[in-house]
């Protein structure tokens, strides 16, 4: 992948600096270009006492960011992000083998290492970081599924994982700005974690074309380096976040397989969530990560599919989501009067979870080759902010895209439109100190697929 581009994303949707859509008013430089490469070799073996699947990746990633310091016109200068990383990883897995009685069973390896290199140039502020991170990780997992009376399906499963993380940065400021005195540190700290992840399971099959299920696992989010702004070892990495998560279900098929619906309900416990705090007694608008929460989210997810007649598919899905931080308290900054204060989260959603989305789809396919699509998308209210606040609230929003084309034994043709009633909403929205920036969702978009097979 070899990407370059030149189009700016952010603009000002209120305030002396608001534009209109699609509209951006800097004065700065905007680009971005990104490059990447991987690969993946697979080896399969499969015999009568057990298959044996290797996966050996690599992956390289580099981008090159440049973006207006004050996203408006006044010449504060540009931001030079240059971020680069590179992954190696090896995983092998020992399967039973197919139609080994009631007992089957995995077990497997999983290791890898990871280098990133982040150097991050503010110049409004004068600042420069430069943070080198070296990660090396390796897993042990199992998992075996045994079946009673031909139905009942009962699953164990555990994951060790061992992590350690290398993290070193450099911060250097010109003192062009008075929030940011002149100096240039280095400082540095290993993250080493050990996590036993287990995992249960059970299932029954009540028919041949019904069964239900719960599940129980525990999960987390590893900890990791602040690049963005830490300013000292004490704030420059982050703990895990881990969490227990409850699902039961059920998954039934009708008519020959023609209706199919599928009910799932689910609830996550997270402990010692990561979290975006104000630096206290930092500079305005300084930014980390920390260790600060305890949230939940609970919710439900339908899911239908009919086939009333040959070539006809219809397509539909729920998802309602409720997420809330349970305990939560850290100091921000009151712009009005330039003091920190505490505020407290409890109760509040949080961000970037939509209260609810849907899916609703309809598609024909003729013997011929001819195929034609419409869906329906949509998506509920949500908050960009844990504090909820209503400048920063995207509403809900719904697309319409279609897809029309012909599909041959060696080659595909698809015309495709997006946004069809060209739906105006925003990606997200950032609070830039009273005035609010926001990423304008795509607009309507048509185009022409082609696809061969050799």
């Amino acid at each position: 992948l070899d990407y370059d581009e030149s189009q700016a994303y952010y603009r000002f949707i209120n305030g002396p600096l608001e534009t209109d859509r699609y509209k951006i008013n800097y004065d700065g430089l905007y680009s971005s270009d990104q490059q990447s490469n991987g690969q993946t070799l697979r080896v399969k073996y499969e015999g009568d006492a057990f298959s044996l699947l290797s996966v050996t990746g690599r992956r390289d990633y580099e981008t090159n960011f440049k973006s207006d310091c004050d996203l408006g016109p006044l010449d504060w200068g540009n931001n030079f992000y240059a971020y680069e990383n590179d992954v190696l990883s090896q995983e092998v897995r020992v399967t039973s083998p197919e139609n080994s009685g009631p007992l089957e069973w995995l077990v497997g390896f999983y290791a890898f290492n990871e280098q990133t290199d982040v150097d991050l140039e503010i110049q409004m502020r004068g600042t420069r970081k430069i943070t080198n991170m070296d990660v090396d990780g390796y897993a042990f997992f199992g998992q075996a599924t045994y079946t009673l009376f031909n139905r009942l399906h009962l699953t164990g499963g555990i994951r060790y994982d061992d992590l350690e993380q290398e993290g070193k940065q450099r911060s250097t400021s010109s003192g062009v700005h008075p929030f940011f005195p002149p100096g240039d540190s280095t400082y540095e700290k290993d993250l080493d974690d050990d996590e036993v992840l287990p995992k249960f399971a059970v299932a029954f099959d009540f028919t041949d074309n019904a069964m239900a299920y719960a599940s129980a696992s525990r999960g987390y989010l590893n900890g990791s380096y602040n690049y963005g702004a830490g300013d000292s070892v004490e704030n420059l990495a982050y703990d895990p976040e881990y969490t227990w998560n409850y699902e039961v279900g059920i998954k039934t098929s009708w008519l020959d397989n023609r209706l199919m619906a599928n009910l799932a309900v689910f609830y996550i416990d997270m402990e010692d969530k990561q979290a975006i705090e104000t630096i206290p007694g930092g500079p305005i608008g300084m930014r980390t990560i920390r260790n600060a929460a305890e949230a939940h989210s609970q919710g439900l997810e339908l899911e239908l599919q009919a086939r009333p007649a040959r070539g006809l598919d219809l397509f539909a899905g729920l998802g309602i989501v409720q997420s809330e931080f349970d305990d939560w308290t850290a100091s921000e900054m009151d712009m009005m009067t330039g003091q920190f204060v505490t505020y407290d989260y409890e109760d509040k959603d949080l961000p970037h979870v939509p209260e609810y989305t849907y899916n609703l789809g309809v598609q024909y396919r003729h013997e011929s080759g001819i195929l034609g699509r419409v869906d329906l998308l949509g998506t509920g209210e949500q908050y960009c902010d844990s504090k909820n606040t209503d400048t920063l609230k995207i509403d809900d929003y719904h697309l319409v895209n279609l897809r029309l084309g012909y599909e041959a034994e060696r080659f595909d043709v698809i015309l495709w439109a997006r946004n069809v009633f060209d739906e105006e909403y925003y990606g997200i929205m950032y609070d830039y100190g009273g005035p609010i920036l926001a990423i304008d969702g795509d607009p309507r978009m048509f185009g022409v697929t082609l696809t061969c097979r050799f």
